[in-house]
């Protein structure tokens, strides 16, 4: 595999001593492997439970045993061998906002987050960390679905899948995914999703015809907007339905090993609409998800990758 990018130099691993914690800890070690990245293993205490403990241990107390027990957390998940090469923080704070912070803190380059996978009424209820830390992390985020595998020895060469949006800046999201993955050495398929159109029944139509002159428009679209983009070979599908289950099921037949998505690097409605997408396909997703905050211009007109923190 070749080694991966500087941007990935320095990842963060959320922690919260749950088994979906557990399997992103062995991402966040494979995310590492073949370069010298640093890893930091962090667990953020909830200040409603750090109060709650306040009659059994003192602050300072508090902290020191939580450091001992993801120090311990680490060791039982990925050996003792590993842990030599990374380091474990305890931060206090709601945990999406106390993680970034630490992560901006350190000058992190990615964040290794699991999911329990709630929506709907669970969703509401009791919230969603990585759901909260995709909406507002300035770096990129890999989510590990509650559903996905340990990964491969080689992960992830069997193969990318990345979607993109009909939007003007297509081709400067198509630029950074396949740098993304050829610098994992990985095969990638471009995707994109045309939403299903709600004929009703009194309206005679063709609709498989009619699917089929909507993706031959959307194809010659892209095609376009891709003329001048290098991309390594990769491939451009474009499928019909609902995006995230859509795609969350192109990328389950292809056998991906990794799905990547867009967001805006700033903070906003449009922001808010691509992370709850990232987070809809990431509940669906068999394998993990690499969020992306798009890429802002330079002077010289060159994209880059949006480093704000």
């Amino acid at each position: 595999m070749q080694q991966l990018q500087p941007a990935f130099r320095t990842i963060v691993c959320a922690i919260d001593f749950s088994r979906h914690s557990a399997m992103a800890l062995k991402y966040a070690d494979a995310l590492r492997r073949g370069g010298r990245s640093r890893l930091v293993v962090i667990f953020a205490v909830d200040p409603f439970l750090s109060a709650a403990a306040a009659t059994a241990y003192d602050g300072r107390r508090l902290t020191s045993t939580a450091l001992l027990e993801l120090r311990r957390f680490v060791r039982a998940t990925l050996g003792v061998a590993a842990t030599g090469t990374l380091s474990c923080q305890v931060v206090t704070g709601k945990p999406a906002r106390a993680i970034v912070a630490a992560a901006q803190r350190i000058h992190a380059d990615v964040v290794v987050v699991g999911t329990h996978g709630l929506s709907g009424v669970k969703k509401a209820f009791f919230g969603s960390t990585s759901d909260a830390i995709l909406r507002r992390a300035p770096m990129p985020v890999l989510a590990i679905p509650r559903n996905c595998r340990a990964p491969r020895r080689r992960w992830p060469q069997a193969g990318i899948v990345a979607a993109v949006h009909f939007e003007p800046h297509v081709g400067e999201d198509a630029a950074v995914l396949s740098e993304v993955a050829e610098s994992f050495g990985a095969p990638l398929d471009l995707v994109i999703s045309v939403p299903n159109m709600r004929v009703p029944l009194w309206l005679r139509v063709n609709k498989p015809a009619l699917n089929r002159h909507r993706i031959a428009a959307a194809q010659a679209w892209l095609d376009r907007r891709l003329e001048a983009v290098p991309r390594s070979g990769s491939a451009t599908h474009v499928l019909v339905g609902d995006k995230a289950d859509d795609i969350a099921t192109f990328a389950s037949g292809r056998g991906a090993d990794l799905l990547l998505v867009t967001v805006p690097a700033v903070q906003g409605m449009r922001r808010a609409i691509d992370s709850g997408t990232a987070y809809r396909l990431l509940c669906v997703a068999r394998c993990p998800v690499l969020v992306l905050p798009r890429r802002k211009r330079t002077h010289s007109g060159k994209p880059r990758l949006d480093d704000a923190a």
